[in-house]
């Protein structure tokens, strides 16, 4: 999946990236995470399904309209993300931009917050 950046704003000034960090910490709050590494991306980054108490973090994250499904690597999570457009939840309510494209535009971002993908 992809994840706003932390530090992302979407139309209205809404804070996309603390919310999106807000909606993973309540998803992992006093429950075991465990990972399992499926792949690499392009950058060599491992790419993982991680489960919180065997809830699958990706698919709740999109679900909610907190993150995107990340065509290049998966095509798991593109119905709920299809879902949440639906619906407009999250970013898709608020006009976001892809977190690639807003970290294009606000280059002192790129650096300072890794990679910005979220649980895959």
């Amino acid at each position: 999946i992809e994840s706003p950046a932390l530090a992302q704003t979407c139309s209205g000034g809404w804070p996309a990236g603390q919310l999106a960090e807000q909606a993973l910490g309540r998803l992992v709050d006093g429950k075991t995470v465990t990972c399992e590494a499926r792949d690499k991306d392009r950058l060599g980054r491992t790419v993982a399904v991680c489960k919180a108490d065997g809830v699958d973090l990706a698919e709740s994250l999109v679900r909610e309209g907190m993150a995107w499904a990340r065509l290049g690597m998966t095509r798991g999570y593109v119905v709920q993300e299809a879902q949440a457009a639906s619906r407009f939840l999250g970013v898709h309510n608020h006009h976001c931009e892809q977190p690639d494209i807003w970290r294009s535009k606000n280059e002192q971002f790129q650096r300072n917050e890794g990679g910005g993908s979220g649980p895959e």
